[in-house]
């Protein structure tokens, strides 16, 4: 009788951290530097900054990647399972360019000398663009060349659009419909951090989210505010399964999704404190969590660090009883779960304890079987969530 009512608690347990209003969680206390970014690239988490650290587990363990050198600047997806990255040396102002399948090891093809602090990597075809804070951009095809943003302009950001390349610059904003070879002036001030979404361009603002309207060259507002008067000012911008998301600041750090196009509607409760660091990437979803690089300018409780939230709506899906009956968990010896259902392809897993707590998250390769490492601090009956691609939740328990 115990044992079933640990039972109930636990799936309620799951079912409340999958409400639509719930805390964020503090996966960990790590720090890649000052100005640490965050990123997904080869299916991975990364933060980075004077150092890379990689995850595969929604930043709950992270690993330092040896084989990069310098202060790691960008880090992109580029084409064919390939990923690039490039680092900076300062003293010698010299980029170093990598590259790498998987994102675990990465090779130095190539290196530029007496650049700008590189900035962010944008990709047409089979070309890459990497913007650095300056005017130049460089060009690698078949061979390496530049095009430079108008006047004395100095990037934050560079996107592409299918063939259109956009640059929110300290001087503006300027929209290329050749590649870099001309540059179109979009008269619109205060705006930072760029993000593609299909054939949209999104840009953060002082004042809420914009959308370019490239027809007519001008940004555009997009979206009222539930529950705030004025619109807020946006840190970042990222998108998982058609909808986009952002980090807002104005009392607090709140975290928004843009519904039907129209209205801003608040996800979760805030993050804590209300004075962080800022960086032109302190949010991205990693398989369909939210990860927030939250570094407190003061923090005397120890809550900087990085935080998830997971955006998976299961309480919207089929919830048979049989769901359940196709889940078999075996609890190993050196601490991992092996999980196995019907199903096939990549899911996500949250291993819960009976306060609601995350102890566990995971994207796996194949639902068939999941191995997911449970910290050994994680004692007593835990519910496991698997999440298929599809949208189909099996719910399972373990006592360890």
């Amino acid at each position: 009788m115990k044992n079933a009512t640990l039972f109930v608690l636990a799936m309620a347990a799951c079912i409340s951290i999958a409400s639509a209003q719930r805390p964020w969680i503090r996966m960990s206390g790590q720090s890649a530097g000052a100005a640490g970014k965050v990123t997904t690239v080869s299916n991975a988490l990364f933060l980075f900054d004077t150092v890379a650290l990689l995850s595969y587990n929604h930043g709950a363990v992270w690993d330092e990647v040896q084989s990069l050198d310098g202060t790691v600047c960008a880090l992109s997806d580029f084409t064919l399972g390939l990923s690039l990255a490039v680092t900076f040396d300062a003293s010698s102002s010299t980029a170093r360019c990598y590259f790498s399948f998987g994102g675990t090891a990465w090779t130095k093809f190539d290196s530029l000398v007496g650049v700008n602090k590189p900035v962010k990597i944008a990709t047409i075809g089979e070309e890459w663009y990497l913007a650095t804070e300056g005017a130049k951009i460089y060009v690698f095809g078949t061979k390496v060349d530049s095009v430079s943003l108008p006047g004395n302009a100095v990037c934050i950001d560079l996107v592409s659009r299918g063939t259109d390349l956009v640059a929110s610059t300290r001087s503006g904003v300027f929209f290329s419909s050749t590649a870099g070879a001309t540059w179109t002036k979009i008269a619109q001030d205060g705006i930072g951090v760029l993000h593609t979404n299909a054939n949209n361009v999104y840009a953060t603002s002082v004042a809420g989210v914009l959308k370019l309207n490239a027809t007519n060259t001008m940004f555009e507002n997009v979206g009222q505010w539930q529950d705030v008067a004025t619109p807020p000012m946006i840190l970042d911008i990222d998108s998982y399964s058609g909808r986009v998301y952002c980090i807002a600041k104005h009392s607090e750090y709140q975290a928004y999704w843009l519904e039907g196009d129209s209205v801003w509607t608040a996800i979760g409760y805030p993050l804590p404190g209300t004075q962080a660091v800022v960086t032109s990437s302190v949010f991205t979803i990693d398989a369909g969590y939210m990860i927030v690089n939250h570094m407190l300018t003061s923090d005397p409780d120890n809550l900087s660090g990085v935080y998830v939230y997971d955006l998976n709506d299961f309480t919207g899906v089929s919830n048979e009883a049989s769901r359940s009956a196709q889940m078999r968990v075996q609890s190993t010896d050196n601490g991992t779960l092996v999980i196995e259902t019907a199903a096939e392809g990549a899911a996500g897993v949250a291993i819960v304890n009976l306060l609601g707590e995350v102890v566990a998250a995971s994207n796996v390769e194949s639902a068939h079987r999941a191995v997911v490492h449970v910290p050994p601090a994680a004692k007593g009956l835990l519910a496991i969530l698997l999440t298929t691609h599809s949208g189909v939740v099996y719910r399972g328990v373990v006592l360890r």
